[in-house]
């Protein structure tokens, strides 16, 4: 039996061109310095689209032989139910992390990284279960991130951050980032060249949030807004 090697997305009607969002910014993480999981825009005979996702914890090879990678979320490591997934801090979830990866070191900064792009971006659903580690040959690693995208072009959408970081969810400077990579051992050098990636990857395509295809108050909203989270990452 052939096993699938990746997922459908489809439209939503509560948000719009949440397909061409969530491809949008998979390709600004990458810019700003995250590994990211592949992920295309199809359409079908009618011209709807879709994002095909191409699944990290499958391998397939010529001969439709599947090797399969063992993955557990954050909600997974922390043994609690997927509807408590906004019930933890950040901090807990690289507490917990940082337990079982091969170098504490890399994952603390690599969370760091995707917790403050997603600030950046106004991703306000980063739960526990949108963060995952992989295993491959015993030796358990950060997956790709996924299910990246702005919440901000969705006004009934809370603009913080769903999980709060030594108790803080918004408004987050430069400052606040050293502040926390210095309580998980990430330090200040490495810090500064996190949070200037971003904003710099940022800056190459800022200009193209139109393609997205939301109506142009949206847009200008949507680019306003992260521009003023990019901002305050240059703020002490």
């Amino acid at each position: 039996k052939r096993v699938p090697a990746a997922i459908l997305k489809l439209p939503s009607e509560r948000f719009p061109r949440i397909i061409e969002n969530e491809h949008f910014f998979l390709q600004v993480a990458k810019s700003c310095g995250l590994q990211v999981n592949r992920a295309e825009i199809i359409t079908d005979a009618l011209g709807h689209p879709g994002l095909l996702v191409h699944r990290f914890d499958r391998k397939m090879f010529r001969n439709q032989v599947v090797e399969r990678y063992h993955v557990e979320d954050g909600a997974q490591l922390l043994n609690i139910y997927p509807g408590r997934k906004y019930d933890v801090s950040w901090q807990a979830l690289i507490a917990r992390f940082r337990q079982w990866a091969a170098s504490p070191a890399v994952i603390s900064r690599d969370l760091l990284q995707a917790y403050a792009f997603s600030y950046a971006i106004g991703n306000s659903d980063l739960h526990a279960k949108n963060v995952s580690l992989l295993w491959r040959n015993g030796v358990a690693t950060l997956t790709p991130h996924y299910d990246l995208l702005t919440s901000l072009a969705y006004p009934d959408l809370d603009a913080r951050m769903a999980l709060k970081w030594n108790g803080k969810d918004d408004r987050f400077r430069a400052k606040d980032f050293i502040a926390l990579g210095a309580g998980i051992g990430v330090p200040e050098r490495v810090v500064r060249g996190l949070l200037a990636k971003i904003v710099s990857g940022w800056g190459l395509w800022r200009g193209r949030v139109g393609e997205i295809g939301w109506d142009e108050s949206t847009t200008q909203r949507v680019q306003a807004a992260i521009d003023e989270r990019a901002n305050l990452l240059h703020s002490e």
